[in-house]
């Protein structure tokens, strides 16, 4: 128990383990955006329940996750690359 109220699958710490299905979920330390929502790790809101994504983790060690409080996107580059990806979304379901 890291202490975020999550158990077992549901805990996105656990997430790597065998047994605990990962397909369409994000996994919160991989560089991968999972769930195909546009967004990795610690930048996904699916990874708030992540000890080093919610500053809650017993370590502060520095894991190069770049991790953050969900909904705290504040990069200009992130924001950007956000903008630019939507827009690229929107143009090809016109086309489509």
């Amino acid at each position: 128990d890291d202490g975020d109220h999550a158990t077992d699958c549901e805990d996105a710490d656990c997430l790597s383990f065998l047994g605990c299905s990962t397909q369409g979920r994000e996994v919160c330390n991989n560089g991968i955006d999972d769930d195909h929502d546009g967004l990795t790790d610690c930048y996904d809101d699916d990874c708030y329940s992540y000890a080093k994504c919610n500053g809650t983790s017993a370590t502060d060690s520095d894991d190069g996750c770049g991790c953050r409080s969900a909904g705290s996107h504040t990069s200009t580059s992130f924001s950007l690359l956000l903008f630019v990806a939507m827009l690229a979304f929107v143009y090809r379901r016109k086309m489509a």
